[in-house]
């Protein structure tokens, strides 16, 4: 065995499936990472000891925790370490991600976790057989289903830290996206506090519960549109996938956040290079209030 090693197992467009091994102690040795990048590291053997802000954390065979890795902090690592890593882009995983100094355990009966990690060991059999929409979808997938283990599976933070109620909704919309019985009331079950609570916390920041859902479901949807990627889907696939009935309800919520049509939305990306003056084209000339919405577009097709 190796002193050191660390070997990509395969890759999905920006993720990264990864096995790290030492066969001695190493002491005050950051793990190899990648900016940007959130890990999601399980301990099969040996122990390592994580810093943070509140302290070091041994993790031991079985335990798993997630962690930013531009900022990944000292550790020491135990002999016959091996560790199993899903790396994916903090950006995809957007609210859901650790703060950069946070190492987050999760939960050992997390049923996500276990389904997350055995998917990711699947999908690593033959990747070289793999085309570029079946990647992508992958890639996807993994994506959705690591934001499912920071949220449901992140441990009970302590009772004396103020919650941010509307960023844990938020992350639990994204993580349910495509889930058609995703409603207001299933996300307050989620992030366990009453439906009033979730209410207030989205009305504080002038927005709803429902329209948070819609908007995330049509930016969703308009990433996936103007991507070539997914031009063997029809806007009724890609419709379903985003969490829609079918290419009306589509319609109309691309109606109502200020945007054309899902047809024109595609057919603008795909003639134009989707450069951002176009994409600015495809918007309602009465639409002022959706800006986030926009800048989210643009980074999403570039």
């Amino acid at each position: 065995m190796p002193l050191r090693s660390q070997r990509t197992i395969a890759t999905f467009g920006a993720i990264k499936v990864r096995e790290f091994v030492a066969s001695v102690d190493l002491h005050s040795a950051p793990l190899p990472g990648d900016s940007e990048l959130v890990g999601l590291h399980m301990v099969e053997s040996g122990s390592i000891d994580v810093a943070s802000a509140g302290g070091a954390r041994r993790f031991a065979p079985g335990d798993a925790f997630l962690v930013r890795h531009e900022i990944l902090p000292p550790t020491a690592v135990g002999a016959n370490l091996e560790l199993f890593s899903v790396l994916v882009p903090a950006e995809g995983l957007a609210t859901a991600a650790p703060a950069p100094s946070e190492v987050r355990p999760v939960r050992p009966d997390s049923a996500l976790l276990k389904a997350t990690l055995a998917f990711a060991r699947q999908a690593t059999t033959s990747p070289d057989a793999l085309g570029s929409f079946e990647t992508y979808y992958l890639e996807r997938l993994l994506i959705e289903m690591v934001i499912g283990v920071s949220v449901e599976g992140g441990e009970a933070r302590p009772r004396a830290r103020t919650r941010d109620h509307f960023a844990d909704a938020v992350a639990v919309i994204e993580a349910r996206l495509s889930d058609f019985e995703l409603s207001p009331r299933v996300v307050a079950r989620d992030v366990r506090i009453s439906l009033r609570q979730l209410e207030r916390a989205f009305a504080a920041r002038s927005t709803t519960v429902g329209r948070q859902i819609r908007r995330k479901r049509v930016e969703h949807a308009a990433g996936l549109l103007t991507d070539r990627a997914y031009d063997v889907m029809t806007v009724s696939a890609i419709a379903e996938h985003s969490g829609f009935s079918n290419d009306s309800s589509l319609a109309r919520a691309f109606a109502q956040e200020g945007f054309a049509s899902p047809g024109r939305v595609r057919r603008v990306a795909q003639e134009a290079g989707r450069s951002h003056t176009e994409l600015d084209e495809m918007r309602t000339e009465d639409d002022v209030s959706h800006v986030d919405t926009e800048r989210h577009l643009h980074r999403s097709t570039h």
